[in-house]
């Protein structure tokens, strides 16, 4: 985990967040470019390292927005008359009904950990277990401020300190002409044999002192008492999962949280499903054996319904983002 300073335009005034930063390639994922953002088609670092493409953009004060899809959104959100990759917009009811929004994460890590929790709630499928998109674009300036003031973007921390930010149902994110050219994605699969969320979630997983906050996994080896950063999200996480999240964890980490922190009142056995066992090697499973053909047929079924709301000329007045792509 690292810190993201954000600095607000013409003021000193800092904050400091917290996000996701683990290496790709730590979590036995492989990259390979699948479109290059205009401009930077001769820099071969960017080619297979999306964070050395986050790094850069960093190190000139600009933000970069990152999803994670499966080859079917692609399919959907592209243009299928050309053979571009991009995307011209993104929308909040992409993946109804089983989920009203999209979060949109600030590192790869953070896109990937996205994925995997959308994963492991089924939220949603795919065919391809092994081979996900990773989608990242440079925000218009201007242009995501308005998209937050009008509503049409929100923003918020996870656990309190995890900076994301949400598009939902009923709006859309139409990329601006900067933004378009700014895309950049690649194929990220499997260096073996096994499911990307087998990677992410034994990367993750409570055995190596992680517990997950939604979308968000926080180490607890890291914090010692209730002064870190990361206290409340941990907490959170501890109050979803329940306590046996510690139980399987090394006994100093876990009788460093247990001990002098006001865990006791949490309910043992937690308060979320899933969250249960996010972090073990059942959820992982539970994952990989969707019926994700059980899953495309609700999905074309609610599609195929005129009383599911999925119309996007029924959005209310001022959803859509009205800054169109032109080429």
């Amino acid at each position: 985990m690292a810190g993201l300073l954000t600095k607000f335009p013409n003021s000193e005034v800092k904050i400091s967040a917290q996000e996701i930063t683990a290496p790709l390639h730590a979590l036995g994922l492989t990259t390979t470019v699948l479109a290059m953002r205009k401009g930077m088609e001769d820099l071969s670092v960017e080619k297979n390292d999306p964070e050395s493409h986050q790094q850069q953009l960093r190190s000139n004060n600009k933000l970069a927005l990152w999803l994670t899809i499966t080859w079917e959104e692609l399919d959907n959100l592209r243009d299928p008359t050309t053979s571009d990759v991009r995307v011209q917009s993104l929308h909040g009811r992409q993946r109804l009904p089983r989920w009203d929004k999209l979060v949109l994460a600030t590192t790869p890590a953070g896109a990937m950990c996205t994925w995997y929790y959308h994963s492991t709630e089924q939220h949603l499928g795919t065919f391809n277990k092994k081979e996900l998109i990773l989608l990242s674009w440079e925000p218009e300036q201007i242009q995501h401020a308005k998209r937050l003031s009008s509503g049409t973007l929100t923003s918020f921390s996870r656990g309190y300190c995890f900076p994301q930010f949400q598009l939902d149902a009923g709006h859309v994110y139409n990329m601006t002409k900067y933004e378009y050219e700014s895309q950049q994605s690649w194929i990220v699969f499997s260096s073996d044999q096994l499911s990307i969320n087998h990677r992410i979630g034994t990367y993750y997983s409570r055995s190596k002192t992680w517990a997950w906050d939604y979308n968000v996994p926080i180490n607890l080896a890291e914090i010692k008492d209730t002064s870190h950063v990361q206290w409340p999200a941990a907490l959170q996480a501890l109050w979803y999962s329940g306590l046996p999240c510690l139980d399987s964890m090394d006994e100093a980490v876990s009788s460093q949280i247990d001990g002098p922190n006001p865990v006791s009142w949490i309910n043992y056995n937690g308060i979320k499903t899933a969250d249960r066992v996010r972090g073990t090697d059942a959820v992982i499973a539970w994952a990989d054996t969707m019926d994700v053909q059980e899953y495309m047929d609700e999905i074309n079924k609610w599609r195929a319904d005129p009383t599911s709301g999925n119309d996007d000329a029924e959005m209310p007045d001022g959803a859509g983002d009205e800054v169109a792509h032109t080429k």
